[in-house]
């Protein structure tokens, strides 16, 4: 509870400083937005083009234990706060990093060792139920400096491609109808769009 209040404490804040008040009030509350649930077959995903040694990052995966984190920084405080409240919730991640500055991340989870799916507040809403190799991929950032040049293309597809490797074979997700961006790189990806859902959040909680 501390750490949530804490995330959301710095979110707000950083919001704020970058956005500004009015961007702030839609952020944090909305009704009847529609969202997009979607799924993807790794069986038909397509091999990276792209290089990390190119675009001068370094492609991670997030480690389990925090202490093999403490190299790590984030340009937002709320970013960093999250990765340890997403591992100490058993929650997978993988990230970009740029030195040891993390410009992008994005988080996962699945099926544990003991066949049980670590839970998430996004599957009641989504109505998704895990089986044995499928993934729930959510909370996808990236560095308001580095977006553009097909950075988040990148992120996304080194994440599945991470995924297929792993033994995974089907991956879920969702975005928001308003979010074009987020619609052309889904369907760039040949994620399939599933029935869409209305949503509504009262101080950044989704319900």
């Amino acid at each position: 509870m501390i750490a949530e209040v804490c995330i959301r404490f710095n979110q707000v804040l950083e919001t704020w400083k970058a956005k500004g008040i009015l961007f702030l009030l839609c952020k944090a509350a909305f009704m009847h937005r529609e969202i997009i649930p979607v799924e993807k077959d790794l069986d038909s995903l397509k091999p990276l083009t792209s290089s990390n040694e190119k675009l001068n990052i370094e492609f991670i995966e997030i480690p389990k234990d925090r202490a093999e984190n403490t190299w790590l920084t984030y340009p937002l405080k709320s970013r960093y706060l999250k990765m340890l409240r997403n591992l100490d919730k058993g929650y997978k991640g993988f990230a970009m990093v740029k030195g040891n500055e993390v410009i992008g991340d994005i988080w996962y989870v699945c099926l544990n060792k003991s066949k049980t799916v670590i839970k998430h507040p996004d599957f009641k809403l989504l109505d998704i139920h895990l089986n044995e190799k499928e993934v729930y991929m959510f909370d996808m950032y990236l560095k308001p400096e580095e977006r553009g040049g097909g950075m988040v293309n990148f992120l996304l597809r080194s994440a599945l491609n991470a995924l297929k490797n792993k033994g995974f074979l089907k991956v879920y997700g969702y975005y928001t109808a308003d979010n074009i961006p987020a619609l052309w790189v889904h369907r760039t990806l040949g994620y399939q769009e599933l029935t869409r859902l209305k949503c509504q959040r009262i101080l950044f909680i989704t319900i």
